[in-house]
C-alpha cells in the first residue's frame, strides 16, 4: 500500500494556520505594521534580523499534539552565496506589538533548544522550523506565552531571503505557486 507523502504521520490530522500578527525586526527601526515583501536573516553586513510571530491557534483540550513547524517559503530575490544559515525558534515570553517593536523594544524570549535548521542555497523552496515544545506550551495556556520568534544562530556574506507573501509580486514569483507568507503547520491527534 503506498503511503501519502503529503501526510506523514498517520492518524494525525493536519492544520494550517496564519499568523495573527508578524514583525521583523531589523536595524531599520520600527516599520508601524507595514511588512516588506521578503526579508533577509543571516546577512553578516547588518544587525541580526528576527521574525516574531503569534499565532490564534485553537485545538481541543483532548488534542494530542505530534509535531508542529513554522514554514517559510524562500525567496530567490537576492542571490545566496551557498553557505548554510542555522535557524532556530525561541519561545516570545513578553508583550509586543507588530505596529510598535523595534530593535530597542525587542520582548524577552526563552531558549528552548529547539532543534536547528540548516538553509543552504540549494535547499527547497520551503522550509520548515520546529516548534512543537513551544506549541505545547502555548496548549498548556501558560499566561508567558506571547508568541515565537525565529533567529539566525550564524552569518554569511547573503544571509537567506525568505517572502513574507503580500500583494507585492516577486521577479521569481511563480504564478501558480506564489510565495506564501509564514504559517504553523501542526498535527495533531
Amino acid at each position: 500500500m503506498a503511503r501519502d507523502a503529503s501526510f506523514p504521520f498517520a492518524g494525525t490530522r493536519r492544520l494550517v494556520v496564519a499568523p495573527a500578527d508578524v514583525a521583523v525586526v531589523d536595524g531599520a527601526g520600527p516599520g508601524g505594521g507595514r511588512l516588506p515583501p521578503v526579508f533577509t536573516m543571516g546577512r553578516a553586513t547588518e544587525a541580526a534580523t528576527l521574525l516574531l510571530l503569534r499565532f490564534d491557534l485553537h485545538l481541543d483540550r483532548g488534542a494530542s499534539l505530534v509535531r508542529a513547524s513554522i514554514l517559510l517559503d524562500r525567496s530567490d530575490t537576492l542571490s545566496a552565496d551557498g553557505a548554510p544559515v542555522a535557524l532556530h525558534a525561541e519561545r516570545v515570553i513578553g508583550r509586543w506589538s507588530p505596529v510598535t517593536v523595534s530593535r530597542s523594544t525587542v520582548p524577552p524570549v526563552e531558549d528552548l533548544r529547539l532543534p536547528r535548521t540548516l538553509v543552504g542555497s540549494g535547499g527547497p523552496r520551503l522550509v520548515r522550523i520546529e516548534v512543537t515544545e513551544v506549541v505545547r506550551r502555548w496548549m498548556n495556556h501558560d499566561p508567558a506565552d506571547r508568541g515565537v520568534v525565529i533567529v539566525a544562530e550564524n552569518a554569511t556574506p547573503t544571509g537567506v531571503t525568505f517572502s513574507l507573501g503580500g500583494d507585492t509580486p516577486l521577479p521569481e514569483s511563480d504564478t501558480s505557486n506564489p510565495p506564501q507568507p509564514p504559517r504553523l503547520e501542526v498535527y495533531a491527534r
